[in-house]
């Protein structure tokens, strides 16, 4: 069910990112120094609503790693049993559903609620299924790359074990970055062990898992909670005619895609004005850019012989590295792994 999620998040939901500053205030980190250099302060630890963007979250997740020495810090989400329950409607939502196939697609469909740090897709696969992780945002550190998918690999896998009553039936788990020098302590975290520098970040079960009941289901708690993942994600997401009508420039310009400002004078914008309405609509020109750029680039990829340097000029990269590098960024694959997995 569902395919990557092809695009970058400019705007997060704070939800995540508070458990975060939680987390190390318990190791004695107060907030201030965690949202140091973010422009966040305690108004912001205060509104239920919050949000931040893919700058501030990548510098307070640096400050919070940096400021209590821990590599390893993602990993302690797993040591919560009851994690996903501190993540409000949609981790009630899923704690609420009759069984963990469901749980998996109402985690999947309202994903951008809890303020992760990646995106997830779930693939039924008929005797196994599978969760793939790529960055929501764009990650340049290996130190905030590992840290993204240990949380969601600890918590994804501690959660089934804490909603069902039995350890998930990992057959297989995959990670994208090198093998750390603490690594010797994943056995603690997880059923199998990780390969690592790997095409993708994965992992891997027994479909039995699927029809596990949840142990905590209730329908009509599971009613309401989706009423309200459904009301959250609307406000989140929300799409109109100036947001598309960007989309269609810069779809029809390839290899001579407009800049902000001549999109701006198209649509009889100041550059400010253009910026301050996406990011009222939680995205950003660069956001939409990077968007159609993967959407094109996989479409190339996939459904055309043109050799990767080729593609790489039509999406405006004077250098294919730097395209290379952008295509993993943008899907945890290489543009020749991409080509690999769609040759029949």
């Amino acid at each position: 069910m569902g395919d990557l999620v092809l695009t970058f998040q400019e705007i997060f939901p704070g939800i995540t990112a508070k458990w975060l500053i939680e987390e190390v205030g318990k190791r004695g980190v107060g907030a201030e120094a965690v949202l140091r250099g973010t422009g966040l302060g305690p108004a912001w630890l205060k509104d239920k609503e919050a949000v931040l963007d893919a700058d501030q979250y990548r510098t307070l997740v640096l400050n919070a790693l940096h400021e209590t020495g821990d590599p390893t810090l993602g990993l302690s989400a797993s040591r919560q049993l009851n994690y996903t329950s501190r993540l409000g409607f949609w981790g009630y939502a899923i704690l609420s559903c009759a069984t963990w196939g469901e749980s998996s697609r109402i985690a999947v469909q309202y994903w951008d609620i809890c303020g992760s740090l990646v995106r997830i897709a779930f693939h039924d696969e008929g005797d196994t299924c599978s969760w793939e992780f790529t960055p929501a945002l764009r990650i340049d550190s290996e130190e905030l790359y590992a840290f993204a998918i240990e949380k969601v690999l600890s918590s994804s896998l501690s959660t089934i074990k804490f909603a069902t009553g039995s350890p998930p039936p990992v057959l297989e788990a995959r990670v994208a970055y090198a093998r750390p020098k603490y690594a010797a302590i994943y056995k603690d975290y997880f059923r199998a062990e990780l390969q690592f520098q790997q095409e993708t970040n994965l992992v891997r079960m027994d479909a039995s898992v699927l029809k596990r009941p949840v142990l905590t289901a209730s329908p009509e708690i599971n009613a309401f909670c989706l009423h309200q993942c459904r009301t959250f994600l609307d406000k989140l997401q929300h799409d109109d005619e100036m947001v598309e009508t960007i989309r269609q420039m810069i779809v029809t310009s390839p290899g001579d895609f407009p800049t902000a400002p001549r999109v701006a004078r198209k649509l009889g914008l100041g550059s400010r004005t253009l910026r301050r309405r996406l990011r009222e609509r939680n995205t950003s020109y660069r956001a939409l850019l990077d968007e159609v750029r993967a959407g094109l680039a996989t479409k190339y990829l996939t459904s055309t012989t043109l050799c990767i340097d080729e593609i790489a000029e039509l999406l405006g990269y004077a250098e294919t590295a730097a395209f290379r590098r952008s295509f993993r960024r943008w899907t945890g694959k290489t543009p020749s792994a991409m080509r690999k997995g769609s040759s029949p």
